[in-house]
């Protein structure tokens, strides 16, 4: 769990992200709902990182 201050900066920092997303030409969208083990799995992620996002970012169609 984040504390509310982490929280505020990782949306802003997840903002960010998206709108230079946009100005590359890119498409992107924030996950919030997503299964942390499943995640924490498929990137490797280290014993004491959680996942509290997921941008996925690509070419839109």
């Amino acid at each position: 769990m984040i504390y509310a201050a982490a929280a505020a900066c990782l949306g802003t920092a997840g903002e960010n992200l998206c709108l230079q997303a946009v100005a590359l030409g890119l498409g992107s969208v924030m996950v919030g709902a997503f299964n942390d083990e499943q995640v924490t799995e498929a990137l490797n992620l280290p014993a004491d990182h959680s996942p509290e996002l997921v941008i996925p970012v690509g070419h839109v169609p």
